[in-house]
């Protein structure tokens, strides 16, 4: 590639992110809100009851990728890597709140920690809609110890909220 070309490409990149920097993010979210995640149908499936949900490894902890509604449609989350996915919705009042968790740890046995989830607003320079579902063990967010059935009562309680977008 010829470096007049790099150097405009270059250019774009930095002048698209700066309208970004100047609006800034969004921290207002609002109960009924959808927020929406790509789902490969290989990563979902018929549960007893007969409702398709998605697998539990399907919903990533933590740090969960979704894009809100206040900003995007459903299909905006079909793009690239992920244009064979399909869009699933959930609101932003089906994120779940706390988790007490019971420590078993030696050396901290019989205490208990806390751990709390956010929708933060993060969008990036070719998404504005772009946003996390963050975990927080004790309010601190960079902590990043995370039990095994802290991730699995997470995604089980999101997925049980998750539906198909259409």
């Amino acid at each position: 590639m010829r470096m007049s070309c790099v150097r405009r490409l270059l250019h774009f990149a930095i002048s698209s992110c700066s309208w970004i920097r100047r609006r800034g993010s969004d921290p207002n979210f609002h109960d009924g809100e959808n927020l929406y995640r790509a789902i490969d149908p290989k990563d979902t499936g018929v549960g007893d009851d007969g409702v398709r949900s998605p697998n539990l490894t399907a919903i990533r902890f933590p740090n969960l990728s979704v894009n809100r509604s206040k900003y995007s449609l459903p299909s905006s989350v079909l793009v690239g890597k992920y244009r064979h996915h399909e869009s699933w919705k959930f609101a932003v009042s089906d994120v779940p709140e706390d988790f007490e968790f019971s420590v078993t740890e030696k050396g901290r046995r019989g205490e208990v920690d806390i751990f709390s989830f956010a929708v933060v607003h993060d969008p990036n320079c070719t998404n504005y809609s772009h946003s996390e579902i963050r975990a927080f063990r004790n309010g601190d967010p960079h902590d990043h110890e995370r039990p095994r059935q802290v991730k699995w009562w997470f995604r089980e309680k999101l997925r049980s909220r998750m539906e198909p977008s259409r």
